[in-house]
């Protein structure tokens, strides 16, 4: 069994996090919050929610 890592932003779509996501053993999302000094990612809150709801860990990072 592959054990997946996704890395997600706003490119990605706040339905990005769907049933084919998780049903394909993601071990780790990591979701873009920032970037440089006025971006914030509006999907943000949503991906971070379906993760919890699928019991994903999750790393939030900022991207420079």
């Amino acid at each position: 069994m592959d054990r997946l890592f996704a890395d997600l932003s706003s490119n990605n779509g706040a339905g990005a996090l769907n049933a084919p996501v998780y049903a394909k053993n993601h071990v780790l999302l990591a979701v873009k919050a920032t970037q440089g000094t006025g971006y914030t990612n509006p999907d943000w809150a949503g991906q971070v929610q379906a993760a919890h709801a699928h019991h994903i860990p999750l790393l939030h990072y900022h991207y420079a």
